[in-house]
């Protein structure tokens, strides 16, 4: 038993005005990046590795998010064997990256090939093309945990990766999402994989920090590196439930499904996996044991719930730029006139959509989230829209 981690790390990081929320999920970001897929709770088909796409949103100025960032991944980037990602990549580069970082690892006195990365960005709309529906599928395959992804270059022909592995936490406005992020992409499985953290003010003045530093903050920052490179380098293996835990994961699971709305929810179907990913975190952050208890269900429970809440917050006007607003305008024509041609459908939505390229790339996106659906006939590509 050691002292809690994500504790230490809160008292290292709070003489900022950066909402203690937003150094929480750093914290959460920086030892996912620590400890990878050296853990991994097992469900028998599939397993689930401490991975995170987190989303730090805020106006510009206002609370700090990129400098929340930087003092966490400052440390982690001096933990040895840490591959930390860079601000802006494209997901030809992603899988190059991955193929050059692959590494033998031992698992239970078993060698296995890995690969893993870290990504923190100060702007989440530099690291994504939210356009680029091939990096967008990238990031759910990587996100699901897959031990052994596949894919077809130009430039290197079909590479295989064994094992990939990624984290990332990075920055935006709420300006930026109406703006970028479509409703097309909500229905789709990149945004139900992100953690959204949200604040609208700081958490307090401080005109000037070096006014509120420790005096021990350098001896605390090595402190924190030293826990660091001890969880990179021990804290491996499956992680096991206390009895209390699974008591209270059978109850809390029957409730959420009990609740008709989640039913329906898009983000419900991975409010699990964010809960146990998060309890997997709060146990690494103060013990060694590998164990997850009903106290670390409940602390991610009470972490997800406000993550969501600031979801809803941040979201309710994503889809709402005028792109947006014309791809539900085209949806709206295809779901009046079932089965009308891929030219008829083009001709209706061509004012709006003068770059062809731009709009192929909507369409392919629809087709993805199951939205519309395209089927050939007599040499005819037909749309419907998917109910």
């Amino acid at each position: 038993m050691r002292e809690d981690w994500i504790s230490k790390y809160l008292r290292y990081a709070s003489i900022t005005e950066a909402p203690k929320k937003f150094h929480f999920w750093t914290a959460v970001s920086v030892l996912s990046g620590t400890v990878r897929n050296h853990i991994w709770f097992d469900q028998i088909r599939f397993k689930w590795t401490p991975s995170f796409y987190i989303i730090l949103v805020a106006k510009p100025g206002i609370a700090q998010k990129s400098t929340t960032v930087d003092i966490g991944y400052r440390l982690l980037g001096q933990v040895p064997g840490i591959h930390i990602g860079p601000d802006s990549i494209t997901w030809q580069r992603l899988v190059s990256l991955f193929s050059e970082l692959q590494e033998s690892q031992e698992f239970n006195g078993e060698l296995k090939m890995t690969s893993q990365l870290s990504i923190g960005s100060s702007e989440l709309g530099v690291m994504l093309d939210v356009q680029d529906n091939s990096m967008l599928a990238l990031l759910v395959t990587l996100w699901d945990g897959r031990e052994r992804f596949e894919k077809q270059t130009k430039m290197n022909g079909n590479e295989i990766i064994e094992n990939p592995w990624l984290s990332m936490i990075a920055c935006t406005t709420e300006q930026w999402i109406k703006s970028n992020v479509s409703k097309a992409m909500m229905n789709g499985g990149f945004i139900s994989r992100c953690i959204f953290t949200y604040a609208d003010r700081k958490e307090k003045l401080i005109p000037l920090l070096d006014e509120v530093s420790f005096e021990n903050d350098e001896v605390l920052a090595k402190e924190l590196v030293k826990d660091l490179e001890h969880i990179a380098m021990n804290v491996k293996g499956q992680m096991k439930l206390t009895d209390e835990a699974r008591k209270w994961m059978h109850k809390w699971y029957e409730n959420i499904w009990k609740d008709e709305e989640n039913s329906l929810d898009n983000q419900s179907a991975r409010l699990q996996a964010h809960l146990v990913k998060l309890a997997m975190i709060l146990s690494i952050s103060r013990s060694d044991d590998l164990t997850i208890t009903e106290d670390d269900f409940k602390l991610a429970d009470i972490m997800i719930k406000e993550s969501r809440q600031d979801a809803e917050i941040v979201l309710k006007n994503a889809g709402t730029s005028e792109d947006s607003q014309n791809v539900d305008m085209f949806c709206a024509f295809v779901k009046a006139h079932p089965d009308c041609t891929f030219e008829e459908a083009y001709r209706f939505i061509q004012p709006h959509f003068i770059d062809m390229k731009n709009f192929s790339g909507i369409l392919l996106g629809l087709v993805e989230s199951k939205r519309i659906m395209i089927k050939n006939e007599n040499g005819k590509r037909k749309l419907r829209y998917i109910e």
